[in-house]
């Protein structure tokens, strides 16, 4: 199905506006993951219950297929001294090429075309080849091959910008089962499980199945226009391996519910599942819009984290449960004191 051929609801980005306290955007993740609070909402009694994550063996139906994103996170961003001596942040989002990197520059309105920037004391030169309006310019890289080891060895890790707090352990801003690297930001709703919780899950006969969203920092950028439909949505690589495929395939015709954790899991899955008669594998760019009015075919219930106003990650929450129903919930889990973000609390919705 292509974008022409969706059709997006005409809704007002307005109605994906709420008020959140500053001091409820989680800084720093618990010292145990599955400690975090668990909001439950039962779309079909309306009904709003308080647990912790650790419970979730209890709370979902048995058999259930848990399908998981494990792309990991690569310390993406990186320092480096432009040939005008002056110091630069730059965020490599995605290889295009070989050698060309889509970027995000700090300061980015003093970087003229050309401009040659020296990262890792000066053994790799970077310049600017191309400006892109939507910000994600393009990089060439001189020696390939050494930045990605060195990148690999002494990039940073690319936190959201309101978590304020940079002493972080790299690997908590990882799911325990990250597998592949590809993503400039964390699907962080798998951030809660820990092997002991999937274990625990395995032995009471709950499957895993790991599907891959190479995620993008447009995940989580607001929507800059008045209405949903004329919002252009971004494009992330998914990957679906023939065996998770026939495990999707399988579960769901022997009527097994499926749990998709997070929203990038959820977005894979749908445009799978929109794409083919069923879930077959796939490898190719996912640029599915799911707004209110979506026809879930793969999803049953969904885990996710809460999210930030005006984004397309909101929007897909609404669409699952209903935007009366998901402000509800937000209400309840504000009035509770959880914790909000990449590093906050989470939500499951049967």
């Amino acid at each position: 199905m292509s974008k022409t051929e969706r059709k997006i609801v005409d809704l007002p980005v307005s109605l994906l506006d709420y008020d959140l306290p500053q001091d409820m955007i989680a800084q720093t993740p618990l010292e145990k993951r599955d400690d975090s609070k668990l909001l439950v909402c039962d779309r079909s009694s309306r009904t709003i219950s308080h647990h912790v994550f650790n419970e979730l063996p209890d709370l979902i139906p048995p058999e259930t297929a848990i399908v998981i994103n494990t792309s990991r996170v690569f310390p993406a961003r990186v320092d480096g001294i432009k040939e005008t001596e002056g110091k630069v942040e730059i965020l490599f989002l995605r290889e295009i090429e070989s050698g060309k990197w889509r970027a995000i520059f700090s300061r980015r309105a003093r970087m003229p075309l050309g401009r040659r920037i020296y990262l890792f004391d000066n053994q790799i030169t970077a310049t600017l080849v191309e400006r892109i309006s939507d910000g994600k310019d393009i990089i060439e890289i001189d020696k390939p091959d050494l930045f990605r080891k060195l990148m690999a060895s002494h990039g940073s890790t690319p936190l959201p910008p309101y978590i304020t707090n940079h002493n972080i352990e790299p690997e908590r801003y990882q799911t325990v089962y990250a597998d592949k690297s590809g993503s400039a930001a964390a699907p962080t709703a798998g951030l809660h499980f820990t092997d002991d919780l999937i274990a625990q899950l395995e032995n009471s006969g709950f499957e895993f199945i790991p599907v891959e969203l190479q995620i993008g920092l447009d995940t989580f950028s607001p929507i800059r226009t008045d209405n949903l439909k004329t919002h252009t949505i971004h494009t992330e690589r998914g990957i679906i391996s023939a065996n998770s495929a026939c495990h999707i395939a399988k579960a769901k015709s022997e009527g097994k519910p499926i749990m998709t954790v997070g929203t990038t899991s959820t977005r894979l899955l749908e445009y799978a599942a929109h794409n083919s008669n069923g879930i077959a594998s796939f490898d190719g760019n996912v640029d599915l819009f799911i707004v209110p009015g979506h026809e879930f075919k793969a999803t049953d219930i969904l885990l996710t984290n809460f999210h930030l106003p005006r984004t397309t990650l909101l929007a897909l929450v609404g669409a699952f449960m209903g935007l009366d129903f998901m402000f509800e919930a937000y209400k309840s889990a504000i009035e509770n004191n959880y914790r909000f973000y990449s590093f906050g609390d989470a939500m499951m919705v049967t």
